[in-house]
């Protein structure tokens, strides 16, 4: 993807370090990208900001997969699976669950 959309990115992340979608939209544009460590930095992010961003921790896990970190992506689903079915959030347990059988 191009810097350029990283940079109006970051930019939105610059304005409001706080805004945990701004970071998750980083994020995945990182993934596109293939920058696993940049992704999963920011991520990070999301989910320090918001801990019960479902989507963090499902996409972070994928990003990690596709890098070949599987210990870490098994991690990052278990911790997801757990503030999903915090925050009630069947629907993103489901998914969570499937990328963990996958994974195995």
């Amino acid at each position: 993807m191009s810097d350029d959309r990283i940079a109006l990115y970051q930019g939105f992340v610059d304005k409001d370090p706080n805004n945990a979608m701004a970071w998750y939209v980083l994020a995945q544009e990182f993934g596109k990208r293939g920058d696993t460590a940049a992704a999963m930095a920011a991520y990070g992010r999301v989910i320090a900001i918001d801990p019960h961003y479902v989507a963090a921790y499902y996409h972070g896990a994928v990003a990690l997969k596709v890098a070949g970190e599987v210990g870490e992506a098994r991690d990052l689903l278990a911790r997801g699976l757990a503030a999903a079915r915090e925050k009630g959030d069947g629907k993103g347990a489901a998914e969570m669950e499937e990328l963990l059988q996958r994974l195995e």
